[in-house]
């Protein structure tokens, strides 16, 4: 794995680390694919998979979480997205650390919702996305002929969810005191407002 994507390169401190993580997984048939790879990698992570979910359960889930860790959202691989629905969903995390991952997926949906995957992240502080696609797509030993995720494609995902939570955790953007969330949004006035300190640094504006 190391010397295939060496970017994703996990130390033995990193897989000790790593056997502490917890976090919530929720996501369509890939998260279910690789669940097994997740839990072996992250023992205390959280990891529910299945096909043909819809938005409200996502909700609902994200809702009854109440742990500190992250939240990870795997959708997209089994059919099209809609950016409200996507966009729904994401709100519900109420500014906590919240990754997507993009898709390989049919190509009749897979650009639009890796699009709508990208705007989501760009929209919000709290929010990063995970480039599956951009290191997937060309490899041959990653499905097989019905599209289905061979076990080297799952032991990277797992390899890159890790490394990503170990080093690229995005900040959470509301405090349990905090009931202004909008000031939170990526939106030209908060920087504006950061300039006077007003808010945290949020990135820039849609």
């Amino acid at each position: 794995m190391n010397a295939q994507k060496p970017y994703y390169k996990l130390t033995n401190e990193d897989l000790g680390k790593l056997q502490n993580q917890k976090g919530l997984l929720l996501g369509d048939g890939s998260a279910q694919s690789a669940r097994e790879a997740y839990l072996r990698l992250m023992p205390n992570l959280q990891v529910i998979g299945s096909e043909n979910l819809n938005p409200s359960w996502y909700v609902r889930r994200i809702k009854e979480y109440t742990d500190d860790g992250p939240i990870i959202l795997q959708i997209g691989n089994d059919g099209a997205l809609t950016f409200d629905a996507v966009d729904e969903i994401v709100k519900t995390a109420e500014g906590r650390p919240l990754f997507l991952f993009n898709v390989v997926a049919d190509p009749s949906y897979e650009d639009k919702n890796n699009d709508i995957l990208q705007r989501v992240a760009d929209k919000y502080a709290n929010v990063a996305l995970i480039d599956w696609y951009k290191d997937a797509k060309n490899q041959s030993d990653f499905y097989d002929d019905e599209g289905h995720m061979k076990d080297p494609a799952k032991r990277l995902m797992s390899h890159m969810l890790g490394h990503c939570l170990l080093y690229n955790m995005p900040e959470a953007v509301v405090k349990p005191d905090d009931g202004d969330k909008a000031k939170h949004a990526k939106t030209e006035e908060n920087l504006a407002a950061k300039e006077n300190d007003d808010v945290p640094d949020v990135g820039d504006s849609n």
